[in-house]
């Protein structure tokens, strides 16, 4: 008999689900805290190797229809846990299991999904995922520049402005974190705070970030239990160590590429002895040619050690030291003239021989570098008492020295500056954590005495060679100064709200200082300067922050989270300079330098975000609105009383955008990304100068676009990543008033890698091929201006052209 049409659909359709149930199997399970016995909500599991996976509800609980047990490894993961593998024999009847996850101390968690570059990430003891931190896939596509740059690690994000001069990372760079420069946000390394002075800021360019297991970026407002060294104005980063593995192992890496471009890296795990230690030991040297102009980008030399004692379950202590030096030369910069006329002017640098023409002479590399070295020691002590609670007391000792050069024009005169600073800081960071039923906390308390020596000697360029003028002024701190922070935090998680609150408390003293004028460009005066002095200053925040969230369901979250953030004064120099050098006017006055530091306030910026989260086996989703106020922002305006131009904390800046993130991974060998960033960074009202007023009210900040991509494709096939990535750089101003106009300008890099396993003596080969501007495209790398400038005061950096480099990775 013949079977009509659509009672033939039906019938197949019966056979497809009868066929499909009878295969098909289903995996249940409930995860726990292997230490509290708690369900783990928002846990994610994955079929390795497939599309197929869950995410674990409130009561821990997930459940998986299997129709093809092609692969049968199951993936565990969740945030602040150690990950999970579970082989499974398929069989016919329900797999019902009971998985119990191990609390990860060390490392900052992430939702791992194959093929993303960023994962949302929250600290230890958080209820809300505050930040954002790179997987190990985001760390490999940066290429050269990322293996000795923080910031260039950080490039995919969106909400990140990274722009330099020099391909690989060596040399200095601009970064903007939401439209804020970067000397304006922390920075720590397991909580050792990161930074100096002249230029204040972290060094973001000390570590060999093949030793840096993760990074993770606020770019709002910041945890109160993070540390944020001189200031959180533009968020904070933060850093933890890859710790020495339990095995013996090696790791070799080397990488050339043009331009003389040469990196070797090489890192030793000693193994865990018997008695409970572990270490490696990592070396580096890299060196490159300079793009255009005479000179070098190094060598650059980092050596680091870490150690690991476990006493016993309970105690542990843990050691690193890390050595870092650089010896660089510097880029030409440009004029505005000259950066819109880019074709023209791209490969001028600077020359290679004295003329014998000072104005000429200005422009000799040899007048422009300088050598770069920091040391660091850190030690942690933590003691787990119980499942609940950790102790931990962490200390450090820091140095950094620096010589350099640089040329400056004062009216017809032309000068070299040499800078030298001398910066030690020691402190310790005691610090609990624990949970009590629902709630998680943190406290500690974070002391630092530090000790800034910088001083800047003044050399005059004449036809006839240089002249040896002295300095400025030299000053010698009375005393050294210090830092207290003490800090709390508490979480909460009833049902699906999540609630944590912190409190941080900034309390910066800089000692006494006298200073002396030179009397000869050999001597400086015998005693001390009175109008000079400065007594002991002192400037304090308190810090409150906020963050709510909502689960609408286990992998689908709002939240609005609040921070009040600071930045501690920081243009000492400028200030004393232009005293010294209108001393009269000041005098006539009655205006000690004492008087105008007074004045001072600290910096501090309200922050909002309002964000939404959505995490699958096929697509990543995270946009976040915010918004900031930043009050008191030192600024250039004018002072009657003596009739002069000079920074004071009489700024107000208002900053909103859009940031978004954005991965669709339909297949496990195919990622999209798509980072769209929108930001508005203005002065709330004009600025009065000697000149006149200084139209800046509701213009777009210097250097910042508004609009700028981050976007891509990763492409993950057996052995082989392919990565090629655009960036978009909007439009953007060499000056508040906005008439120093730099075109966008977008540029492709692109990346493939191929992975041999267990090949003779070796676990892993990898060898891969970087390249940076595919197109050689000609832009405008950097803007060196600051936020309240005006016309013709900014300097331009051409960005470097096609950088090609080569990679073999060999691991023991």
């Amino acid at each position: 008999m013949k079977i009509p049409v659509k009672d033939s659909h039906f019938i197949i359709l019966i056979m497809l689900f009868v066929f499909f149930n009878g295969s098909a199997q289903t995996i249940r399970g409930v995860i726990t805290d292997i230490e509290t016995s708690e369900p783990l909500s928002g846990a994610n599991i994955t079929i390795e190797g497939s599309n197929e996976g869950a995410i674990s509800d409130l009561d821990g609980a997930f459940l998986i229809d299997i129709i093809d047990w092609q692969n049968n490894t199951l993936n565990i993961t969740f945030i602040g846990y150690q990950s999970k593998e579970i082989n499974l024999a398929p069989h016919s009847a329900d797999h019902v299991l009971n998985i119990q996850l191990y609390p990860d101390h060390h490392t900052l968690g992430e939702i791992t999904v194959d093929g993303v570059i960023s994962n949302p990430v929250r600290r230890n003891g958080d209820a809300l995922f505050t930040g954002t931190a790179l997987t190990s896939k985001g760390l490999s596509i940066g290429g050269a520049p990322a293996s000795t740059s923080v910031y260039h690690a950080l490039d995919i994000l969106p909400g990140v402005l990274i722009e330099g001069v020099d391909g690989y990372g060596l040399s200095e760079k601009s970064v903007r974190i939401r439209g804020i420069r970067s000397s304006f946000s922390g920075m720590t390394l397991e909580g050792f705070p990161n930074y100096g002075i002249m230029p204040i800021g972290a060094r973001d360019d000390i570590y060999d970030m093949e030793n840096i297991e993760s990074i993770a970026l606020y770019k709002g407002a910041s945890p109160a239990d993070l540390g944020t060294a001189t200031g959180s104005k533009g968020g904070a980063i933060e850093l933890r160590y890859r710790r020495p593995n339990e095995e013996f192992g090696a790791e070799v890496n080397q990488s050339i590429g043009n331009h003389n471009f040469f990196r070797a890296f090489t890192r030793v795990d000693l193994g865990k002895t018997a008695f409970g230690t572990s270490a490696f030991v990592s070396f580096s040297a890299t060196e490159a040619d300079k793009w255009k102009g005479p000179g070098k980008m190094g060598p650059r030399y980092n050596a680091v050690t870490g150690i690991t004692q476990q006493f016993n379950e309970n105690f542990e202590a843990e050691i690193f030291v890390n050595y870092n030096t650089i010896k660089r030369n510097a880029y030409r910069r440009l004029s505005y003239s000259e950066a819109i006329n880019l074709k023209e002017n791209y490969t001028k640098g600077f020359s290679s021989e004295l003329t014998g023409v000072a104005s000429q002479d200005f422009y000799y590399y040899g007048y422009n570098d300088g050598t770069f070295t920091n040391i660091d020691f850190m030690g942690i002590v933590r003691y787990t008492p119980d499942d609940n609670t950790s102790v931990s007391i962490k200390g450090y000792v820091s140095n950094e020295e620096a010589d350099y050069d640089g040329t400056v024009q004062r009216g017809p005169n032309f000068f070299k500056t040499t800078s030298f600073r001398d910066i030690s800081r020691m402190g310790i960071i005691p610090e609990v954590q624990g949970r009590m039923n629902q709630i998680s906390y943190s406290a500690g308390y974070w002391l630092e005495i530090f000790d800034n020596d910088a001083q800047v000697y003044n050399t005059r360029i004449a036809d006839q060679g240089l002249i040896p003028v002295g300095y400025g002024f030299f000053s010698v701190n009375e005393k050294k100064g210090i830092i207290h922070s003490p800090y709390a935090k508490v979480a909460y998680s009833p049902g699906r709200f999540n609630l944590q609150a912190g409190l941080k408390y900034f309390h910066f003293t800089d000692p006494a200082t006298d200073r002396f004028n030179s009397v000869s460009a050999t001597e400086l005066s015998e005693t001390p300067n009175e109008s000079l002095y400065t007594r002991k200053m002192t400037h304090h925040a308190l810090l409150p922050s906020f963050g709510i969230g909502y689960s609408l369901k286990d992998n689908m979250q709002l939240y609005i989270n609040y921070g009040k953030n600071y930045m501690r004064p920081y243009m000492y120099n400028p200030i004393i300079s232009l005293y010294v050098n209108n001393m009269a006017t000041f005098a006539d006055a009655g205006m000690d330098l004492q008087d105008i530091f007074d004045n001072w306030k600290m910096e501090t910026s309200h922050h909002f975000d309002f964000g939404f989260r959505y995490v699958s086996n096929y697509l990543t989703l995270s946009p976040s609105i915010h918004y900031a106020r930043h009050n008191n922002v030192l600024a250039s305006a004018y002072d009657s009383t003596v009739e002069l131009d000079y920074f004071q904390n009489v700024g107000e800046q208002t900053a909103w955008g859009v940031d978004t993130e954005f991965y669709l991974h339909p297949v496990s060998w195919f990622t999209l990304i798509f980072n769209p960033t929108y930001t508005n960074i203005s002065y709330d009202k004009n600025l009065e100068r000697q000149d006149g007023i200084i139209e800046i009210k509701g213009n777009q900040s210097p250097a910042t676009p508004r609009f700028s991509l981050k976007s891509g494709a990763l492409f993950s096939m057996s052995d082989m990543d392919i990565s090629l990535i655009y960036k978009h750089i909007g439009k953007r101003y060499g000056d508040a008033t906005n008439i120093e106009k730099i075109d966008a300008y977008g540029l492709f890099d692109f990346s493939i890698n191929y992975s041999f396993e267990n090949i003779n003596i070796f676990r892993n080969i990898t060898a891969g091929v970087y390249v940076k501007n595919v197109f050689d495209k000609k832009h405008i790398g950097i803007i060196n201006t600051s936020d309240d400038s005006r016309q013709g005061s900014a300097t331009y950096f051409a960005g470097p052209p096609r950088i090609l480099s080569g990679k073999i990775s060999l691991k023991f």
